[in-house]
């Protein structure tokens, strides 16, 4: 999903709306009048609704499927991890633990003094500061990684992303067989339809033809 979406992103952005808005730039400039300036801009809408692919019921249709399942995959992932997530009472618990732990295995040992002498000295409250904020920070990851991993392990929560990710690549398989059916063997910005293979192509300026 997330590598769809990118290269979703990268195809409307840098091969479908910037370069369409550098033409209407190009074009602004040699503009007569108002009325030039307003059918430039007109031009530059149509064509950014035609390159994005929005202008054809039965390729929107699964691309909106397919972006909307993607973001409630990601609302339900969020969801998840903000219901696991320890309050500040069981990060403090588990931290004092932590602290208690690490007192318990240390050996003793001469800490060097920063003014020398070699003496024993104790920690500064700006150090004591930032070990307390280790700890929690720490304990905090410990505690939402073990509610995370056991949510994981779930015969539900396995099936919710088993389900969904066998819908994301019917619905990718859809859209793709309808936008090839629609343009076979040529290109729709950076969008590579050719035989051999289907994907967003880093480099789509060359050899650029639009569907009708």
């Amino acid at each position: 999903m997330l590598h769809f979406l990118h290269n979703l992103m990268l195809f409307m952005t840098g091969e479908s709306l910037e370069p369409r808005w550098h033409a209407f730039e190009a074009q602004a400039v040699m503009a007569r009048s108002a009325d030039d300036l307003r059918t430039s801009h007109a031009a530059f809408l149509d064509g950014c609704l035609h390159d994005c692919l929005l202008t054809a019921p039965d390729l929107l249709r699964p691309l909106t499927k397919l972006v909307t399942l993607c973001l409630l995959f990601a609302n339900r992932m969020a969801e998840d991890v903000e219901r696991h997530r320890p309050d500040d009472e069981e990060v403090s618990r588990e931290a004092d633990a932590r602290r208690r732990r690490e007192q318990g295995s240390a050996s003793p040992r001469p800490v060097s003094s920063p003014r020398g002498g070699g003496q024993g000295h104790r920690l500064t409250r700006e150090e004591r500061k930032r070990a307390s904020e280790g700890r929690r920070r720490a304990a905090r990851l410990r505690l939402l990684e073990e509610r995370t991993r056991h949510t994981m392990l779930q015969e539900g929560w396995q099936g919710m992303v088993h389900k969904s990710a066998s819908l994301f690549d019917r619905l990718l398989r859809q859209f793709m067989a309808r936008l090839l059916a629609r343009a076979e063997g040529l290109t729709v910005g950076g969008l590579d339809l050719g035989g051999g293979g289907v994907g967003f192509s880093a480099g789509g300026q060359a050899g650029r033809s639009h569907v009708q």
